[in-house]
């Protein structure tokens, strides 16, 4: 699932945020530790410039 709502800021300047998740059967995705897991989730944030 991902939720990416994008916010305009002014006609030339926008911000997008999105939120992941995602999930395994099985454990796939590596944790900072190193201890395999089913699920990740991940938040990023993007700038778009437009000219």
């Amino acid at each position: 699932m991902t939720i990416a709502p994008t916010f305009i800021i002014c006609d030339t300047f926008s911000a997008l945020v999105e939120y992941r998740y995602d999930h395994s059967d099985e454990d796939t995705f590596v944790q900072e530790n190193g201890e395999l897991v089913n699920d990740n989730s991940t938040l990023a944030v993007e700038f778009i410039y437009s000219f």
